[in-house]
């Protein structure tokens, strides 16, 4: 099983198993596991495709956010901390910043914890646990799943499944009107979802190019969607 720290294989994957891989295929744009690399190899079509490492393929995508000319300042560092009513707070899996400023934090339990810009604690509560979370305005949030407000009362405002459309969702970014666009990891494609979650329907696919997703962002200034994979690739799409 691939661990939080590894990639998974891509074949395995889809097949409802988590393998971690070994090797990364830039020619397939796949992450292939021990088993999956030497059919992969042994394979007419791809028996001459050049592959590296996971671990060179990280190397190769690093980038360094600090030299010898250049020196980032830190404005300002601040602590999660826990309310008395959390027993524990586990390790920070995700978070967003509203538009007010504040933030949001989801840790590994469900423990969703909210801070102003400065680090104060104004709420913490328990909800579920998510793989990612993006704003939509100063009472709102949006999960891997679905909507729901952030004041005291946690209401889910409405929650989206449709396992043929959307598999294993990870990743989601939102747009100035508070669509969503979620990644499926495991049906290898984009998925948008109405404001109102009413309303779904597959932007991108495995053809195009989704596949070891590393992120999805939406640029709501100029209104494009842009989803960068593992291997480095970047595809960007015009969203009105």
């Amino acid at each position: 099983m691939a661990t939080s720290t590894s990639v998974s294989c891509g074949i395995c994957l889809k097949n409802g198993n988590d393998k971690a891989a070994i090797i990364w295929c830039p020619e397939c744009e796949s992450a292939l596991c021990d088993t999956c690399r030497d059919r992969h190899d042994q394979s007419n079509k791809t028996i001459n495709h050049k592959t590296m490492a996971v671990e060179e393929l990280y190397q190769k995508v690093q980038i360094p956010i600090r030299s010898r000319n250049t020196q980032l300042g830190i404005a300002h560092k601040f602590t999660v901390k826990k309310s008395e009513s959390i027993n524990r707070l586990p390790a920070i899996l995700a978070f967003c910043q509203l538009p007010n400023k504040d933030f949001v934090f989801v840790g590994g339990d469900g423990v969703f914890t909210i801070c102003n810009n400065e680090g104060s604690l104004k709420d913490q509560f328990y909800l579920f646990t998510v793989r990612d979370i993006t704003s939509i305005d100063n009472s709102t949030v949006a999960v891997s799943g679905g909507q729901f407000s952030v004041d005291p009362s946690a209401n889910i405002i409405w929650k989206f499944i449709d396992k043929k459309l959307l598999m294993s969702p990870s990743k989601l970014t939102s747009d100035a009107y508070g669509n969503i666009y979620v990644l499926g990891e495991a049906s290898y494609n984009v998925v948008y979802i109405s404001a109102d979650g009413k309303q779904s329907r597959q932007l991108l696919d495995r053809e195009d190019g989704i596949e070891n997703v590393a992120g999805i962002h939406y640029n709501k200034d100029r209104k494009i969607l842009i989803i960068v994979n593992m291997s480095g690739s970047v595809i960007m799409c015009n969203c009105p």
